[in-house]
């Protein structure tokens, strides 16, 4: 009686049997394996669902040769999809995997570069991708080849930190509630001077762009094509345009200050997040996070993130104060100053 190793031979035989066959397969014999694999009559299609059978049968094995490699390899899906083609491999072929490389990139004395700055001068295009492929192995690896109690302790600990960067955030945006308001203030009064402006902008557009057209009468549109005439009219249909999608986009002011608000506070929250990002990478203890010498007026927020140990300062700059083609709005500026609690 067969064993249950002898029928995985028997079907990966099988399958290697049928992509082999697939690829000079006569009409009989395309129909013949399309049905057997679900695809449609065509040698790329089958051979793509006869690798990936291949793959669910990688999934039986915990011993794999060169073979599986190039089995693997030919799935063809770009390098930047590697990470997640690996994720639907069985861990013990990634191992494997990453030794093959590994040995690869031995006999073309590229190992001790793995981990190093590459670029034109000490490497070749090739070196780089077979450099980046073996690292990509590799991080995958260093996440995902651990024991379940491994995985629960990283998943314990990720969902710890994301509670203490929510509670980060929620302790930054109190002391910053204020300075949101008056950002909310300062949006409904651009937003409302810039709905109010957009039909004149169009009219006087509408006037210079009429009074230059006038001066080409008679002549013919390669003669003053590429004028500075011309590009000036190209520029004002552009900025009537923009106008005109505010007025068409939003029938009332009402709605456009409302779309603005919005906006100003997606940027304000998404700022918040970026500042608990940055307390987290700069390594402060973020659990003794406190926000101290908060100092706001109308168009400038400075203010301390200290830990105990360490601070960082944050302040806002705005931005397109003038512009015509935005709302204003904040960014925000961190820095560290050495030696400084």
């Amino acid at each position: 009686m067969k064993n249950i190793i002898d029928y995985i031979k028997e079907s990966y035989e099988e399958l290697k049997q049928d992509y082999t066959t697939a690829d000079g397969a006569s009409g009989n014999e395309k129909k013949a394996l399309s049905s057997k694999y679900g695809t449609a009559n065509k040698v790329k299609d089958i051979q793509k669902a006869i690798l990936l059978k291949m793959r669910e049968e990688r999934h039986n094995r915990k011993e794999f040769t060169n073979d599986d490699v190039t089995n693997f390899t030919r799935l063809d899906f770009p390098e930047k999809k590697l990470y997640d083609e690996l994720a639907e491999e069985p861990i013990e072929f990634v191992r494997f995997y990453a030794d093959y490389y590994l040995q690869l990139l031995k006999k073309r004395r590229l190992d001790k570069m793995v981990g190093q700055k590459l670029n034109s001068y000490n490497s070749s295009i090739s070196d780089r991708y077979a450099i980046k492929r073996y690292e990509t192995i590799l991080a995958y690896l260093t996440a995902n080849d651990k024991t379940e109690e491994e995985k629960a302790k990283d998943k314990s600990d990720k969902e710890r930190i994301e509670m203490i960067k929510k509670n980060l955030i929620e302790k930054i945006s109190i002391e910053l509630e204020g300075f949101k308001n008056k950002i909310i203030e300062m949006t409904k009064r651009f937003s409302k001077k810039k709905y109010d402006n957009a039909p004149k902008i169009i009219e006087r557009c509408d006037k210079e762009i009429s009074e230059i057209e006038q001066t080409f009468d008679g002549k013919s549109f390669y003669s003053y094509h590429k004028t500075n005439e011309y590009k000036r009219i190209e520029e004002l249909r552009k900025i009537k345009s923009r106008e005109k999608i505010i007025l068409v986009k939003y029938p009332t002011y009402k709605e456009y200050e409302e779309a603005c608000v919005n906006e100003a506070i997606r940027q304000f929250e998404n700022n918040i997040s970026a500042i608990a990002d940055r307390v987290k990478e700069k390594g402060l203890n973020i659990e003794n996070v406190t926000c101290q010498d908060v100092y706001d007026d109308p168009k400038f927020i400075e203010m301390r993130i200290t830990d105990g140990e360490r601070s960082l300062w944050c302040r806002s700059i705005l931005a397109a104060e003038y512009s015509d083609k935005m709302i204003p709005h904040f960014r925000f500026i961190i820095t560290e100053r050495k030696g400084a609690k």
